[in-house]
């Protein structure tokens, strides 16, 4: 069974509407490549990748709203697949630097794909890789 091995750092990314919570591998000097997981999962999803990608990028995974150890939405808020779109343009507005790569998991691919279309400038590439 694998182990990790290497150092993660766990952030919270306040931002306008609710805090994400994120972790975090490699150093800052490093192309940042955010790792956006599917349903029912979270960040720690992509630890075994970061150990072998943290040399040459900075990874940083976040969890969705509900998902892992972020707030959930206010009140009986539904899951509109759309509201996640907004959820990474204000990511990617309050905390990233441009521009960003990009690896998104199984659910997470129906609005991830949708981003570099709808927020070119904010991506360098996009990797998808369906479950």
């Amino acid at each position: 069974m694998w182990q990790p091995s290497a150092p993660v750092k766990a952030l919270k990314l306040p931002l306008p509407h609710l805090t994400l919570a994120a972790q975090c591998w490699g150093a800052e000097d490093k192309p940042l490549l955010l790792a956006l997981h599917g349903w029912l999962d979270n960040s720690n999803s992509f630890a075994p990748l970061a150990e072998k990608l943290m040399n040459d990028y900075r990874i940083l995974a976040i969890d969705w709203p509900g998902h892992g150890l972020s707030e959930h939405r206010p009140g009986r808020y539904p899951l509109h697949w759309i509201d996640y779109l907004y959820d990474l343009e204000q990511l990617l507005g309050c905390w990233a630097a441009w521009p960003v790569m990009r690896q998104s998991l199984c659910w997470g691919t129906r609005w991830e794909g949708l981003s570099p279309v709808l927020m070119p400038q904010r991506f360098l590439s996009v990797s998808i890789s369906y479950c």
